[in-house]
């Protein structure tokens, strides 16, 4: 597999610009061959005679070679390699090469300094490669069970011969195929206050008023129709004006609607006992003898 980093993002892959850094040994060989013919020689009567170029008269993949393992050349194809003014010459270059990989190194180094030394970052452990792989059964083969840990090798690929892909579970091979995909949609529509307000504002004040009861009493949703009256009677603003004039607690017992209503809540869990102890439903002394006739008057829509 290709590498996923690209190679210009890894340290090693940058090299520092200097011409004398960017050179192999044949190139300073080369340069040094080149480099001698410019200069001039001269002899012990200070007379000029010829130039340098004997001194690097040599074969370069020979030179080369000879650097690389001198103990494979004999005596005689040594000879020439082994004059004193030549291996120092050769020796200088080996050091030189050293210097200058360890030059490169100095961006990596600088990062790791940075990194690991300064933010003191550690290395995540290593973890395993993954693929994913498409496996399809032969032509007169129906399914085929692959086990888990199964090395797969493919053919004519070079990382195959080091590195070996295992399954990681069982799995079944067969001939099913995607017949269609589907996405699903939903459509949302959120009615709150200001927007039940917007929708029936040039409507008339009734529709509104119910179109508000369905947003907080809609069966079975938020915004459904009414739940039907005890009586299976539909619930409309006429119902409700019916409702009203039979309850209207106001004129017949003095109470406001909240209050009544947390009055029948008293009443209904049993907690309504003493209703002269309680200050909030005291009256006057004077008209309690004038509510008895108001008490029976409205006792048919209070509960036994």
């Amino acid at each position: 597999m290709a590498p996923a980093r690209l190679s210009a993002c890894r340290p090693l892959s940058i090299r520092l610009t200097l011409p004398s850094n960017e050179r192999s040994l044949r190139d300073w060989l080369a340069f040094g061959q080149a480099y001698a013919k410019e200069l001039r020689y001269f002899n012990l009567q200070n007379e000029e005679a010829g130039d340098w170029s004997a001194f690097l008269d040599l074969d370069l993949d020979k030179a080369l070679a000879f650097m690389a393992a001198p103990e494979s050349f004999s005596d005689e194809q040594a000879e020439p390699y082994r004059r004193s003014h030549r291996v120092l010459f050769l020796a200088f270059l080996q050091l030189l090469q050293r210097a200058q990989e360890q030059l490169n190194t100095l961006t990596r180094r600088h990062l790791d300094f940075y990194y690991q030394d300064m933010l003191r970052l550690r290395k995540k452990a290593a973890q395993p490669d993954h693929v994913n792989v498409l496996v399809e059964p032969a032509e007169d083969v129906a399914q085929v069970l692959l086990p888990p840990a199964l090395c797969l090798t493919p053919a004519g690929i070079v990382w195959a011969r080091i590195w070996c892909y295992c399954t990681d579970r069982e799995i079944i091979v067969n001939r099913a195929r995607i017949a269609r995909l589907s996405s699903v949609y939903v459509e949302k529509q959120i009615t709150g206050i200001r927007e039940a307000g917007e929708q029936y504002l040039k409507t008339k004040d009734t529709e509104a008023l119910i179109a508000m009861l369905r947003i907080a009493l809609g069966d079975p949703d938020p915004g459904d129709p009414l739940p039907p009256y005890s009586d299976g009677s539909v619930v409309d603003y006429s119902r409700l004006q019916t409702l009203h004039t039979h309850v209207d607690v106001q004129t017949t017992l003095n109470l406001n609607f909240q209050e009544f209503r947390i009055f029948k809540q008293l009443w209904e869990i049993g907690k309504l006992k003493r209703v002269s102890t309680n200050p909030c439903w005291r009256r006057p002394k004077k008209k309690t003898r004038k509510s008895k006739a108001s008490w029976k008057a409205t006792s048919p829509i209070l509960p036994a």
